[in-house]
């Protein structure tokens, strides 16, 4: 059994003065093409860090910006935790994802008091306010036709997902040039995705995976004008966490909604911001009901630079990073 939940794990192992160390192992199935999926990677780091501050009086993570530096690999991990900064409402901690003795990826943390109140609780926008931001999904799980994943995803097994056709006619729209002026050249993509394994809950560790599973830039590109087939690496990912996973039987536990953008594409460098949301159900459940919008709730931000390279890279890397010392 290989669902999410299952291999997002890390296990507390020792403690060297003030580092905290978790180990696990890296999964053979959350894979793109031969190489862990960048944020699957980094969900184990952040699992790692939650446990260590599951009992301190800063429990609540709040955010995450990691390098990688070195491709992981299909082997044990550590995870070397140590504190940066001690605050009344905030800790600052930094961690290191570790294989064979090497940093494969490296992370600033914040996690925050469970009460911390830093501001007017009256500046949150929320429906119904007009100002409030929306789920930028248009159409309710229940009604949206399942879209094939892409073969390089070796976990399709597991998760599935429905896109939303309505971001493809606004990318086409650009390939016609119905699009001018200031601000245009943005493609979208969105969907719902949904966690195949009638076990799998959404968990705050699941957010990197779900943020660096999209279609980036060149993947949206027109063929025309798409690149050759590619591997798109992530060199840096960050993550903001909205708000804590709701407990409340109108939100799927398993499927999230999913909304990004990107405008940039340098030298095969890319940009991606992604939105992860509640889903009020499962792909092809429940019903649709009046205001279903006002009632998602936008869990975290992720944005991500990420590059693309040729498939051989991918299999060549795996090679070498799989290969014990």
């Amino acid at each position: 059994m290989d669902p999410l939940a299952h291999v997002m794990k890390a296990r507390f192992k020792e403690k060297r003065g003030d580092v905290t160390i978790y180990s696990g192992e890296v999964s053979k199935v959350w894979t793109i093409i031969a190489i862990p999926q960048g944020g699957y990677a980094l969900g184990l780091l952040v699992e790692a860090c939650q446990k260590a501050q599951a009992d301190t009086p800063h429990p609540e993570i709040m955010h995450v910006t990691s390098h990688f530096l070195r491709t992981t690999a299909i082997l044990p991990f550590e995870v070397h935790i140590r504190p940066l900064r001690i605050g009344k409402s905030f800790a600052n901690i930094m961690a290191d994802l570790m294989q064979q003795g090497e940093v494969k990826i490296t992370a600033l943390l914040i996690f925050r008091a469970r009460d911390a109140s830093n501001g007017d609780p009256s500046m949150t926008l929320s429906p119904p306010s007009p100002f409030a931001r929306r789920v930028p999904l248009h159409f309710h799980p229940s009604v949206v036709p399942i879209t094939p994943m892409s073969e390089r995803v070796s976990f399709g097994n597991y998760v599935r997902w429905a896109e939303d056709k309505t971001f493809h006619e606004r990318n086409r729209a650009i390939e016609r040039g119905a699009v001018h002026g200031p601000g245009g050249g943005t493609l979208e993509w969105g969907a719902w995705l949904e966690l195949t394994d009638p076990s799998e809950r959404i968990s705050s560790s699941m957010m990197p995976f779900f943020g660096d599973m999209l279609k980036n830039i060149p993947s949206l590109l027109p063929k025309a004008h798409r690149p050759p087939t590619s591997w798109f690496p992530t060199m840096v990912l960050s993550v903001e966490y909205k708000a804590e996973i709701p407990d409340d039987p109108a939100i799927s536990k398993r499927t999230i909604g999913l909304y990004s953008r990107s405008s940039f594409m340098n030298e095969g460098r890319n940009e991606m911001y992604v939105e992860i949301w509640t889903a009020p159900s499962n792909l092809g459940e429940g019903v649709e009901s009046e205001g279903w919008q006002d009632k998602q709730v936008c869990l975290a931000i992720a944005t991500q630079t990420g590059l693309s390279v040729p498939v051989e890279v991918n299999i060549r890397k795996a090679k070498k990073a799989n290969t014990k010392l």
